[in-house]
């Protein structure tokens, strides 16, 4: 059992930084969306992005459990997805995200209209790509593959992106003074040292489990 709640603390935590502080594109959208277009269409939106965001999920998990289950895979899996994370991080720190162009055409139409938006928004923005293979890589190596400790870790990282975009787009009109390019362009730098700092512990523990199995002589 407690290896089922570590998954559902990680997954909690993967939520929030991935819904909270790694705005962007999608963050920008939904709050003007939801403004503009009210609460209903903003919801649609958010689960445009929860499909594209499990469709990311399930790539990058069937990619990666291709792998056999050896020491050498965990060590590179553990690496690599800490050395992506690292540069995940850096990437939010050093770039200033653009507000994404959301013209009339795109905010208006039918709900499945902006379920499709949202979809794609999300799914063109190449930074949940990456966050994805980093994530997934860093749980399974930290769940040693266990199929059920990784598919809680991501219903409950899923469910806490939606519960706070669902949030997002209630309070849209009171937060749109505080959601500035600024404000994103700190909580970008706030979440890439988070990331960076995560990423240099798996990569630093996956250099010293390489170590500690292959020692030199």
């Amino acid at each position: 059992m407690s290896g089922i709640w570590n998954a559902i603390i990680a997954g909690a935590g993967a939520g929030l930084l991935l819904a909270i502080l790694i705005g962007g594109p999608v963050f920008f959208a939904l709050i003007k969306i939801s403004i503009e277009k009210g609460f209903l269409i903003g919801l649609f939106f958010a689960i445009g992005v929860i499909i594209s965001d499990s469709s990311y999920f399930v790539l990058s998990f069937l990619g990666i459990s291709q792998l056999k289950n050896t020491r050498l895979a965990e060590e590179l899996l553990g690496a690599g997805g800490g050395a992506f994370l690292i540069g995940f991080g850096l990437r939010l720190i050093i770039k200033k995200e653009k507000p994404v162009d959301i013209n009339e055409k795109v905010i208006q139409g039918s709900l499945f209209k902006s379920l499709v938006n949202g979809f794609l928004i999300n799914t063109l923005n190449p930074a949940a790509l990456l966050f994805w293979i980093a994530t997934v890589s860093a749980v399974t190596v930290q769940f040693s593959g266990n199929k059920h400790q990784i598919f809680a870790f991501f219903i409950v990282c899923m469910s806490t992106v939606f519960g706070t975009d669902v949030l997002k787009a209630f309070l849209a009109g009171k937060v749109k003074n505080i959601v500035t390019p600024k404000f994103i362009l700190w909580l970008h730098r706030l979440s890439g040292g988070i990331l960076m700092a995560i990423g240099i512990e798996k990569l630093g523990a996956a250099i010293m489990n390489y170590f500690k199995f292959h020692p030199f002589g």
